[in-house]
C-alpha cells in the first residue's frame, strides 16, 4: 500500500431524478469529490466555466437535454471529457443507447454497484490508484 495520500476524484453525475442522483453521489462521496448536475444544460454549463472531472456518470434519457445531445455539445466545449463519460440508462434497448459508441452504458435498473463501477472505471484510467478492497 502507498505511504503518500490519494488524491481524491473528481466525479460529476448528471441525473434528472435526484433519488438516483442521490444514491448514487452516496456512494461514491467518501472516496471522491461528488458534484451534481440535474440535467445536460446544468452539466453544459459547469463545464462552460472551466470545471473538469475524472468521471462523469451522465443519464441517458432527460428532459431538458439528453445524454446525447450532452455528449455532442461537450465535443466543442470540453473535448477531453467526452470519453470520461459513463452513461446511464433504465432502458439498455432504446434507440438513443444505438447513438452511443465508444462510451460505457450501465443499465440502472439492474443492481449495479456505481461504486464498484467508479472505482473499476477509475483505476483502469488512473492506475496508481490504490483498490479500496485491497485487492
Amino acid at each position: 500500500m502507498s505511504t503518500h495520500p490519494q488524491r481524491r476524484r473528481r466525479v460529476l453525475v448528471i441525473e434528472d431524478d435526484p433519488l438516483i442522483s442521490r444514491l448514487i453521489a452516496r456512494g461514491l462521496k467518501q472516496r471522491h469529490d461528488v458534484s451534481l448536475a440535474m440535467d445536460g444544460e446544468e452539466a453544459l454549463e459547469r463545464f462552460g466555466r472551466g470545471e473538469r472531472y475524472d468521471l462523469i456518470f451522465c443519464d441517458l434519457q432527460m428532459p431538458r437535454m439528453t445524454g446525447v445531445d450532452l455528449l455532442l455539445n461537450l465535443d466543442h466545449i470540453a473535448p477531453d471529457q467526452v470519453e470520461l463519460i459513463v452513461f446511464l440508462t433504465a432502458d439498455p434497448d432504446h434507440p438513443m443507447a444505438r447513438l452511443i459508441s465508444g462510451n460505457e452504458i450501465i443499465n440502472k435498473a439492474t443492481s449495479v454497484s456505481f461504486v464498484e463501477i467508479a472505482e473499476r472505471w477509475l483505476r483502469k484510467r488512473y492506475p496508481e490508484m490504490e483498490d479500496p478492497s485491497g485487492g
